[in-house]
């Protein structure tokens, strides 16, 4: 039988000890192209992606889109082992790209 998929790591951590210029390559997840059905062939995609922080504060938020239609989704719902192992395409950030976003006036 074949092996259980292995869902992938919230945070990926390829620093490498020798403090050269590529010492801080840290990445986590934000974004995941998942499928529902039967086969590649036969279903339906839907994209969860995490927003840009606008806050150190507060957590950062996930979006489903799915068609036209755009909903707010729990991390822990993004996380489950479940949704994980029906991704198609994981998309990772650098941890210097997660500043977060300067506030414009209103």
């Amino acid at each position: 039988p074949a092996a259980p998929p292995v869902p992938p790591p919230e945070q990926i951590d390829l620093t490498h000890d020798d403090g050269g210029a590529d010492a801080a390559a840290r990445y986590s997840l934000c974004g995941v192209v998942w499928h529902t059905g039967s086969s590649a062939g036969v279903g339906h995609y839907v994209a969860d992606v995490r927003q840009p922080l606008d806050r150190q504060d507060r957590p950062a938020e996930w979006k489903r889109y799915n068609d036209a239609v755009v909903t707010s989704v729990s991390r822990d719902a993004v996380l489950q082992q479940e949704a994980l192992s029906k991704g198609y395409i994981f998309f990772y950030m650098h941890a210097s790209a997660e500043l977060p976003r300067p506030r414009t006036a209103p």
